[in-house]
């Protein structure tokens, strides 16, 4: 009988890739429960040709960084990103995964040093993670 398989949470988030006024791409992954906002958010942008009429990254998910915190919502982007399990990840961080959990649903603060780990495993600016 085979052993627990690892599902990927591919099914549960959505890639949403935007290219910005500097012509730099930039992904986000947002949750597939979160998938009627955003469209209603992006028909909303379409029927207005305004440029003035734009909304910024943290406007346009204001929700979900007041779910989980803008830093908890960028560590699980990150993580959903990579394909990491939060248990892989805290190992790889060396920390609980009670602990990445915790961090991922803003009730734990990311120290600069562990943010410092998390950049260089994510290849991204440690600040991101403060």
């Amino acid at each position: 009988m085979p052993g627990r398989m690892r599902t990927h949470h591919t099914d549960s988030t959505i890639n949403v890739i935007i290219l910005d006024k500097n012509k730099a791409y930039k992904k986000f992954i947002i949750s597939r429960s979160e998938e009627p906002k955003l469209l209603t958010l992006l028909r909303n942008i379409a029927q207005n040709d305004d440029a003035e009429d734009y909304v910024t990254v943290d406007e346009a998910f204001k929700h979900v960084y007041q779910k989980h915190g803008k830093i908890g919502s960028t560590l699980r982007g990150f993580r959903f990103r990579d394909e990491l399990t939060q248990v892989e990840l805290a190992r790889r961080l060396g920390i609980r995964q009670a602990h990445l959990s915790a961090m991922e649903h803003g009730k734990r603060t990311v120290g600069k040093a562990l943010a410092k780990k998390l950049a260089k495993i994510f290849n991204t600016d440690y600040r991101l993670f403060l």
